[in-house]
């Protein structure tokens, strides 16, 4: 009987929303941490353990790319970029599903932009999550803005 209240509350959305969260407060805490120089070691294993899990790729994406730092970068976050979309679960909210291309357009932007790659996954992350909150949204327009301005000034 305890087993199949356990598979009840891994199927229930409510539950697996609950611990998402949960994931994304604790791995910011430790990031957080380490961050500020006051992570011990076992703390710092339980954020590589952390970040094995969806939630935990999309809390270091969220944090690393306000503080991008040096031309390796980019390349760094990519990778971790395509590990979160290959990790997403298979029925994600409209809004986790946006984040995950919101972040990779925001990284197409990072030294040496790709506006092409970056407007492409903006426009990704406003059809999986069309919400008038998705800061996609505005990012877009500026991206699009520098693609006409670029086109103009090869054009002249």
């Amino acid at each position: 009987m305890a087993l199949e209240h356990f598979k009840d509350e891994l199927l229930d959305p409510h539950e697996r929303e609950l611990r998402f969260g949960l994931l994304l407060a604790f791995t910011r805490q430790h990031i957080g941490l380490i961050m500020a120089g006051h992570a011990s070691e076992e703390e710092r294993q339980t954020l590589q353990e952390l970040q094995q899990t969806f939630a935990g790729k999309l809390a270091t994406l969220e944090t690393l790319l306000k503080y991008p730092q040096g031309p390796q970068a980019k390349l760094l976050l990519d990778r971790m970029a395509q590990a979160a979309a290959a990790a997403m679960p298979s029925d994600p909210s409209s809004q986790v599903a946006g984040l995950v291309d919101e972040y990779r357009g925001r990284i197409a932007l990072l030294e040496e932009p790709d506006l092409v790659k970056a407007a492409d996954h903006l426009r990704r992350s406003l059809q999986l999550n069309p919400a008038a909150t998705n800061a996609s949204r505005c990012l877009l327009s500026e991206v699009l803005s520098r693609v006409g301005k670029t086109v103009e000034a090869q054009a002249g």
